[in-house]
């Protein structure tokens, strides 16, 4: 049994010896690297451009001489909206172990508009209708909460909405069947709206301080109360009367698909080896 012993040691010690010479031999220059672990934590700022599609969802009503708006003139009316945005973003991460959390704002200036043409009647006059709707710009400010996978984060987002959106009336009124011709008449109205925004990403390192994102947001920007003010014009299209009796109350929301660039500030995105 000594003799077992004796050899299982020298075997050991002969192959701890090995190993060190070869180390040595090797020197620290091909000893095993390990990537740093990344952090989401710091300021970053970015830019962003994406795709907007929605409604201004509502009814229309008339309003009476008397100054009372009236009952419904159009019934519900829904009014399409989509097209093209982009702007830039600023914001903070803090990272506890895989957990993410941070703050966003941003701001994009847009063109997501639509147009909507109907026939109302209200007694015996006609209404010939024709609104177009753009909302030019908006702006959030979220908190964001992730789960980091060492440089991939996906995450949830959601917090305050605001934004800008403008109403234009074209109208054509017949006062009865029998009349022998339209007047016609120009308005627009314009809000600046608060509301929410929720939705989703996921943002993936591809450099030191670099990262990309893919980011969906649903935006509520609440109910308005668009009152129109325009002219009346006669046939050679000069004023003769002012009119605000057109009233668009309605919900403007809309869906966003965006893509972004974020470079974090103050040191790149590795924590130093320990």
């Amino acid at each position: 049994m000594k003799k077992i012993l004796l050899t299982v040691a020298s075997v050991v010690a002969l192959s701890s010896s090995a190993f060190a010479a070869d180390l040595y031999k090797g020197g620290l220059k091909d000893a095993p690297v390990y990537e740093a672990p990344a952090t989401w934590t710091g300021f970053y700022v970015g830019a962003h451009g994406g795709y907007g599609f929605g409604d201004l969802d509502g009814q229309v009503f008339y309003k009476a001489p008397t100054g009372a708006i009236s009952s419904d003139i159009a019934g519900k009316e829904k009014t399409d909206i989509d097209g093209g945005f982009g702007g830039g973003q600023i914001g903070y991460n803090k990272q506890i172990d895989r957990l993410v959390i941070g703050i966003e704002a941003d701001i994009s200036g847009i063109d997501i508009s639509g147009d909507n043409a109907f026939t109302a009647k209200y007694g015996d006059a006609t209404w010939k209708k024709n609104f177009d709707v753009t909302v030019d710009y908006f702006g959030t400010v979220r908190g964001r909460v992730g789960y980091a996978f060492g440089s991939v984060l996906p995450y949830l987002t959601g917090g305050f909405a605001w934004g800008h959106a403008e109403l234009d009336n074209n109208v054509f009124y017949k006062s009865a069947p029998a009349a022998s011709g339209w007047v016609s008449g120009k308005g627009d109205a314009d809000a600046t709206l608060t509301g929410w925004t929720a939705g989703a990403g996921v943002e993936a390192l591809v450099g030191s301080n670099w990262s990309v994102k893919a980011e969906y947001l649903y935006v509520d920007l609440g109910e308005e109360d668009f009152g129109i003010k325009g002219d009346v014009l006669n046939a050679q299209g000069q004023r003769t009367a002012a009119f605000d009796t057109d009233h668009y109350k309605g919900d403007v929301t809309f869906h966003t698909v965006r893509l972004g660039l974020n470079y974090k500030l103050g040191g790149t995105v590795y924590e130093p080896l320990k």
